[in-house]
């Protein structure tokens, strides 16, 4: 098999071109809910690629600290210590044989244009 990047939300969904538009939205308390301007999104969905639909809700990782988030509302975990199944969005390399990586970037665009940075988000991965 090829070695392949594969990208899940929730409760093992998968995040790609073929899952309903593949959009993951963040919000406040709620589905469809605002996050105040200098506040941190407190739930986030699957959902159609304009956010509008909700196919399924994700576990919200709220940064709390450079080090720490709040899983699902819960107490602030280290970063280090948030299990692979209560990620935000697992990103999951796969190939049939053990393999190392090395110098792997996570990089945040418009949707439209890779190049083209997104505007009005802050984004902390």
């Amino acid at each position: 098999m090829a070695a392949s990047v594969k990208f899940y939300v929730g409760e093992g969904y998968p995040l790609d071109s073929t899952t309903t538009g593949s959009g993951i939205s963040f919000f406040g308390t709620s589905f469809g809910s605002s996050i105040a301007v200098g506040q941190f999104n407190s739930s986030t969905y699957l959902t159609s690629a304009d956010g509008s639909t909700n196919f399924a809700t994700c576990d919200n990782n709220k940064y709390i600290e450079s080090s720490g988030v709040s899983v699902n509302g819960g107490a602030e975990i280290n970063l280090l210590n948030v299990p692979n199944a209560e990620t935000t969005i697992n990103i999951r390399f796969e190939y049939d044989s053990a393999v190392q990586t090395q110098n792997v970037s996570f990089t945040s665009y418009n949707r439209s244009d890779e190049n083209v940075a997104q505007t009005g988000v802050t984004i902390y991965a």
